[in-house]
């Protein structure tokens, strides 16, 4: 019966003219939902005390602001050890 192939390729995600989600997506969504479950559980302010100012977040803002300024730093090293080993080992004499 065409009805009971139409079902198994939807149970295995072959039916239809886009063959079921793409991967990226199913990505996405579940990113999402993570991202908003993080949000609203950490949603209490803290003070934040840093060299010259005081302030008040919430606990959320303070983990992302973290995160990008270490994602931040993290590729400004690396890119000063790529510069610095595609320089030359040793200076040439100027004599």
């Amino acid at each position: 019966m065409a009805g009971d192939d139409d079902a198994s390729e939807l149970a295995r995600g072959k039916a239809g003219p886009g063959k079921g989600f793409p991967p990226w997506l199913i990505a996405v969504i579940a990113v999402g939902i993570v991202s908003v479950l993080f949000i609203m559980q950490n949603r209490t302010r803290v003070k934040v005390h840093f060299i010259v100012f005081d302030r008040q977040a919430r606990t959320w803002v303070v983990i992302l602001i973290s995160m990008a300024l270490g994602a931040l730093l993290a590729e400004v090293v690396r890119l000063a050890v790529k510069r610095r080993r595609g320089a030359p080992a040793s200076r040439p004499d100027p004599t």
